[in-house]
């Protein structure tokens, strides 16, 4: 995904892996979810911001949680700490997505950012 300044032009980007659930208990403070330890290994070795966003189908709400390391076991949960519908999480997400390739990545992205506009 794509996160844009206020002009639209893109400032860096992110992954997610989306898993969902029907069987959500909405007065518990997790998420169950069955999290492939494979799956978000991959997802967070990948070398940028990567995140995982878990929905309860049944509100429709949507959490998301940063990928940031690999795990030794699967889990079954995430916090709902994140709920996506609140504007501070939106922009937390935002800004911690622009902060990395602000620091960290500016060149790979200057280069992907030439690539997009040369098509």
């Amino acid at each position: 995904m794509d996160v844009l300044d206020s002009t639209e032009k893109s400032i860096g980007f992110f992954f997610v892996q989306v898993k969902s659930t029907a069987a959500a208990l909405s007065l518990s403070k997790t998420l169950h979810l069955d999290v492939d330890m494979h799956k978000f290994n991959k997802l967070a070795t990948i070398p940028i911001p990567t995140f995982l966003i878990g929905v309860d189908t049944q509100t429709e709400r949507a959490y998301v949680v940063a990928a940031r390391r690999a795990i030794l076991t699967a889990f079954s949960s995430i916090t709902k700490k994140y709920d996506l519908i609140h504007d501070a999480v939106r922009v937390g997400l935002y800004k911690e997505v622009a902060q990395y390739w602000r620091m960290y990545k500016p060149g790979l992205l200057k280069a992907r950012t030439q690539f997009a506009n040369e098509r």
